[in-house]
């Protein structure tokens, strides 16, 4: 059909999709051919597949009494306790203030599942679209996510319905509409996740799933999502673990000499590969190659990886460290007591606890993204990308920053095989009778369990933890483009080249290791102290805090006024947040990730009352307890500070005494 062909109605309704999502519908365009749609009458009925029909019956009919019987079992993901909010010494006070103001009111007893402000619906499935415009007028969600597996679809369905008239109606009822599209499955299931991953997960509580018609495409992205969404559940940071990393942050530099790191984007490339040893079960079986290559790479252990390696009589040349909890400071001493550490080199984030590089000759550091502690005491290097959330990540990221080109993993398994065989290689001390604790705790990271295809085939169950290691190091691939091979036989990390241990050939390495080492060593700055001492500006920070409580108090009452619920006050503060990260560092790096956990924390309880003036009443409430215990953070963080501070002075006194 030519484009003068089209009647009014079509264009207007392509040139609405266009206008919105430009990229989307290109592909659509590309992908149309010859219409095949079934009309009955002026109205288009059914898509022509060859030997069946999209719908058994009329698209639109069909479409109407689908979602007409949605709604009396709609499925829906319900959180059945506030734990996915991150619950900290803070936002436990919170909790009990809220529960407190709820046994007051006469609506004690709240609805299983929120009432109000879902956050998402995922719609597998546009077709024709004839479902589209009552989901966009119920407003159920903050946000209508919508998939076609077959982009040519959603061009046929500009002749179904008008798709102008449907984002006119989302703009009335405040529903943004995300389109989603992919060659595959996992391609689908990435999108969606890259898209919580932009838009967040304070309101993901309630969310809807809604699947329109049967393809194999729908079905299996429906299933991996499913089980990806799990890493979502949790909302992270809070404010108690980032007043341990600034001290932990601060005591490295006053007690320690040491290099930094930070990955950038031009590095001396080294000439031999580097080995990045994890602690997965799969290590056990590539111990004796890893053994026979050692000297033609810089081995990198990570974590519990360190105790594998030395049992078997391997000593790593780099060891990183990345959790700030007691259990890395036993476990370094555990080896110390056991195997002799001189000569590896203790690669660590600054907000390691202090004690731990004492057990090493020399110490490197880097900053992780996203803390307070980078931002307020880092100010000698950008932090290292793709450090977190486990330690393989940092070794991973490390590899990268040092300029290697060609990097090796072993034991990376991000996860574990789906039947048989424990979390972790027999060698750490998960199964040492003085680490049971830490063994029951990797026993639980997979509870929360999601099956995924393995590096060299079969399935791995991973939990959210791991899988969000894994997901972080396909990003930092994608960025950096390393020849990066994965021995491992655990979960298949994409980007990666699957490597068989024994097939490892570095015959042609010539480059000694000692040299290579060197090298690393020029690359990386001293940290001096002293400057570091003298530069120290707490009286800004504490200025931002004291900016904070005058402004996050205004904030707080204008929302009394002018907002209907969480939604409103979740964008507010998110609004005002973000805009003065660079402004006001000193406190917003400390509070941000409990101010919204604290947000989702009351609408967890706030959206599930039943009655709208009770709502409305608690949400009142809600604001003033939740300013009180942001107003308390400032001013913990104001003592943190001076202290800080305090120490400062006590520090250079002593430099001049020297």
């Amino acid at each position: 059909m030519r484009k003068s062909e089209v009647p009014e109605f079509t264009q207007r309704s392509q040139q609405a999709l266009k206008d919105l999502v430009p990229g989307f519908w290109a592909k659509c365009e590309a992908r149309a051919t010859d219409s095949p749609l079934i009309r009955d009458g002026a109205r288009v009925a059914n898509i022509d597949l060859g030997e069946l029909t999209l719908y058994p019956y009329n698209a639109d009919l069909w479409s109407e009494e689908q979602e007409a019987a949605y709604w009396n079992h709609p499925d829906r993901l319900v959180f059945s306790d506030p734990c996915q909010c991150n619950l900290s010494e803070v936002s436990i006070g919170l909790l009990n203030d809220m529960i407190v103001t709820l046994r007051g009111s006469p609506n004690e007893v709240l609805s299983r599942e929120p009432v109000v402000d879902a956050g998402y619906m995922f719609v597998f499935g546009i077709g024709l679209g004839y479902h589209i415009p009552k989901l966009v007028e119920r407003a159920c969600c903050h946000r209508l996510v919508l998939i076609e597996p077959l982009p040519e679809f959603v061009h046929y369905s500009t002749e179904a319905i008008d798709w102008s008239e449907v984002l006119k109606l989302a703009e009335e009822k405040k529903v943004d509409i995300s389109f989603i599209t992919g060659e595959s499955p996992a391609e689908i299931c990435k999108q969606l996740e890259m898209l919580v991953d932009e838009k967040g997960n304070t309101f993901f509580d309630g969310s809807y799933f809604y699947n329109h018609y049967y393809s194999w495409a729908l079905k299996e992205s429906f299933t991996l999502f499913s089980k990806a969404i799990k890493n979502y559940y949790l909302s992270t940071g809070f404010f108690e673990d980032e007043i341990d990393m600034m001290w932990n942050t601060y005591g490295n530099y006053v007690a320690h000499d040491f290099r930094i790191i930070g990955l950038r984007e031009k590095v001396l490339a080294s000439p031999i590969p580097a080995f990045v040893v994890g602690s997965g079960p799969s290590i056990d079986n590539d111990i004796e190659d890893i053994r026979r290559l050692k000297d033609k790479a810089i081995v990198i252990s990570c974590g519990t990886g360190l105790r594998v390696l030395m049992a078997n009589g391997i000593r790593p040349d780099l060891h990183v460290e990345i959790e700030n909890v007691e259990a890395i400071y036993r476990a370094i001493e555990e080896y110390k007591r056991t195997y002799d550490l001189s000569g590896v080199i203790l690669v660590g984030s600054s907000t390691l606890r202090p004690k731990v590089a004492e057990y090493f000759d020399e110490l490197w550091m880097f900053y992780r993204t996203g803390l307070s502690s980078s931002a307020i005491l880092g100010k000698f290097a950008k932090p290292m990308g793709g450090s977190a959330p486990l330690v393989s990540n940092s070794g991973h990221a490390l590899a990268v920053s040092l300029g290697f080109r060609d990097i090796y993993l072993f034991g990376v398994d991000c996860g574990k095989p789906r039947h048989g065989e424990a979390h972790h290689s027999r060698h750490t001390v998960y199964f040492q009778d003085n680490f049971k604790d830490l063994e029951l705790l990797m026993a639980a990271d997979f509870e929360n369990d999601r099956v995924l295809p393995g590096n060299f085939g079969g399935e791995f169950v991973t939990g959210w933890a791991y899988d969000s290691s894994r997901l972080n190091m396909e990003r930092l691939q994608r960025h950096y483009r390393r020849n990066l091979f994965n021995c491992s036989n655990g979960v298949r990390i994409e980007g990666t080249t699957p490597q068989v241990a024994a097939g490892i050939d570095l015959s042609n390495v010539t480059t000694p290791k000692a040299k290579v080492m060197e090298l690393l060593r020029q690359q990386l700055p001293l940290f001096e102290r002293e400057k570091f001492l003298r530069e120290l500006d707490m009286e800004a920070n504490i200025g931002h805090c004291r900016d904070f409580i005058k402004e996050f108090t205004e904030l707080c009452e204008a929302a009394r006024t002018e907002d209907k619920g969480f939604r409103d006050f979740n964008a507010r503060v998110k609004d005002w947040v973000n805009p003065n990260l660079d402004r006001l560092p000193g406190i917003l790096m400390m509070v941000r990730g409990s101010l919204f956990s604290m947000v989702r924390l009351g609408a967890f309880l706030g959206t599930r009352i039943w009655d709208q003036d009770s709502r409305e009443a608690f949400f009142q409430d809600f604001i003033g307890l939740y300013l009180n215990r942001c107003l308390s953070m400032a001013e913990k963080t104001i003592a943190l500070f001076e202290e800080m501070d305090a120490r400062r002075n006590e520090e250079l006194a002593k430099l001049q005494q020297h």
